[in-house]
Order: structure tokens, then sequence, then C-alpha cells
């Protein structure tokens, strides 16, 4: 994909919608590369020992998903 959403910048000076543009720029990207990403493609990995896109997207699924149940147990807790 080669498109980094804060290059060139420091993060934390980028104005909070100049950030989020750059985050929807990435995700529109993303989700066009996968729209064209065959079956085959998908499953072989970029290289010897390394995971397939579709590994790579379970596993930051999961991790989403472990990620919002500990925010969600930690607004509970603070509430």
């Amino acid at each position: 994909m080669g498109v980094t959403y804060a290059q060139g910048s420091d993060i934390a000076a980028l104005v909070p919608t100049e950030l989020a543009g750059r985050l929807e720029d990435v995700v529109m990207a993303g989700m066009r590369w996968l729209g064209k990403l065959s079956e085959e493609a998908a499953t072989r990995p970029e290289r010897d020992g390394k995971w397939c896109a579709k590994q790579v997207i379970g596993h930051l699924t999961d991790s989403a998903v472990n990620n919002l149940g500990r925010v969600v147990r930690m607004q509970i807790a603070s509430g």
C-alpha cells in the first residue's frame, strides 16, 4: 500500500482534522486495495516465513475486538 497517514509529520503537532483526513485516506486506500485482492493473492505470504494478507487482517481484527473490550471494561470500572 505504501501510505503512511502521518508521513513526514510530528503526529502530536497535527491538527485533529488533518490527522483524521490522513487516516481516512489510508483507510480508503486500504479498502480499494482489499477490493482488488484476489483469493490467491490474499492467501500467499509476501515472503517465506511471513504472514499472508488474510492472516494480517485476522490479527488486526482480533486485536481491535480485544482492545474494544478493554476500553469498555475501563469505562465501566471508572463509572
